[in-house]
């Protein structure tokens, strides 16, 4: 019974990864000026200031362009409701969940005037993003 029980649990919580991934849409349908919201909370620090993103926050898609030299693309996002525009932030590491793939890392930080920069490696253009 023990094993039904964690089994059962193990196939929900998959069927729920699944299914909050599968809303998400991917970075390549991602469009210039279009409002999205994100999908979880992010603690953005720097030096011994933190500024938290909610779950659900909105964002409105400023700038969404590939880095010559590199192979990464920058998605600029402005904040629509932000308490502090001159905040600014190291860049951390996000694991985005993918619905049958390895998670997705990219890179996150707040620069001024309330401007969320995300990083995508270029090969990972068509992952799903963590906006809806």
């Amino acid at each position: 019974m023990f094993r039904f029980a964690c089994f059962s649990l193990l196939i929900l919580s998959s069927m729920k990864l699944q299914a909050n991934t599968a809303r998400n849409l991917r970075w390549a349908d991602l469009v210039e000026s279009r409002t999205y919201k994100v999908d979880r909370e992010i603690q953005l620090n720097q030096n011994k200031n933190s500024f938290t993103i909610r779950k659900g926050q909105e964002m409105r898609l400023l700038d969404f362009r590939p880095l010559p030299m590199i192979n990464v693309f920058l998605a600029e996002f402005k904040l629509t409701r932000c308490g502090s525009s001159s905040f600014s932030s190291e860049m951390i590491l996000i694991e985005v969940e993918q619905p049958a793939a390895e998670p997705v890392a990219i890179g996150v930080d707040m620069a001024k005037k309330c401007v969320l920069e995300v990083f995508l490696e270029k090969k990972d253009y068509n992952a799903r993003s963590m906006f809806r």
